[in-house]
């Protein structure tokens, strides 16, 4: 089977083609979203974080927003940051750019406040999305499919029509040697001790393990049972009973597939170039 997609720099494939306004850290959401405005046809990618954060904390953060920035279906990254905080702008570039894709800077503190900074954001991206335009789509097998699955709005249906057929789809992706990625560790409580038997290793059989306890127990720490307050609503008015029963029919959506490892959050598959997801489970071919 052919697909087509934009070969980046890297070696990686983006099935899609956007321009993002990344901010570094909450307090720059307003410069992003009004260059959005300026610009529809680039994406705003706002958030909360990037400020007074330490540690384990910070770094999860930064991973991610730079995951973002890395992902193949963006073509080029214009970071915007305020100039006071913990993660900053110039970070964050540096990060993307080793994708060797486009990425540029704004900085609102450098550029005397707002009225200096719009000009200047709308000369990056005007030039990105010029650029972007320019590129052209390239054949490719599904090997250079990055696949993410996620479950949504589970009812008595899910486990033996919708995950399953999502889950044909992944074992074709993985046979011809692409990747699946798939997350949620809510999704696999209870039902873990299944999906550990697909294992490729000792050490991801007991990772798996480890990110389903570790989830438990934090909900644990904030005074609750995430087996009482799973199931939601919504869930259980569609037929579901129990955690351990929403989590067969969602673990369905992994195929058959071997699962090579799990990934924190933040962190990318090794091994050849592909996006990078915030999820908890990975799929691939040996």
């Amino acid at each position: 089977m052919k697909i087509s997609g934009y070969l980046r720099p890297d070696g990686s494939f983006g099935f899609r083609n956007h321009v993002a306004i990344l901010s570094s850290v909450g307090c720059a959401n307003d410069v992003v979203f009004r260059l959005g405005r300026i610009y529809p046809d680039a994406i705003a990618l706002t958030h909360r974080q990037g400020s007074a954060q330490l540690g384990a904390d910070k770094d999860q953060a930064a991973r991610t927003l730079a995951g973002l920035g890395k992902n193949p279906n963006i073509a080029g990254v214009l970071v915007v940051g305020m100039g006071c905080e913990s993660i900053t702008a110039e970070y964050l570039a540096d990060e993307i750019s080793k994708t060797k894709k486009m990425v540029e800077t704004l900085v609102v503190l450098d550029e005397g406040g707002l009225m200096s900074v719009l000009p200047k954001g709308a000369k990056f991206l005007d030039l990105m999305l010029r650029e972007a335009s320019k590129m052209t789509r390239t054949p490719c097998g599904l090997e250079g499919l990055t696949l993410g699955v996620k479950c949504g709005l589970t009812d008595t249906t899910s486990g033996i029509a919708t995950n399953p057929a999502v889950g044909m789809v992944a074992d074709r992706v993985v046979e011809s040697g692409g990747r699946v990625i798939f997350g949620e560790t809510p999704e696999i409580i209870g039902a873990e001790h299944i999906l550990a038997k697909r294992a490729a290793t000792h050490e991801a059989q007991e990772a798996l393990y480890r990110v389903v306890n570790e989830c438990e127990e934090r909900v644990k720490a904030s005074g609750m049972d995430i087996r009482g307050a799973n199931p939601a609503p919504g869930n259980i008015a569609g037929g579901i009973t129990t955690i351990e029963e929403k989590s067969l029919g969602a673990i369905k959506k992994g195929g058959g597939t071997t699962v090579q490892g799990v990934l924190a959050t933040g962190r990318s598959p090794r091994g050849k170039v592909c996006s990078s997801w915030t999820v908890r489970g990975v799929l691939q071919k040996p």
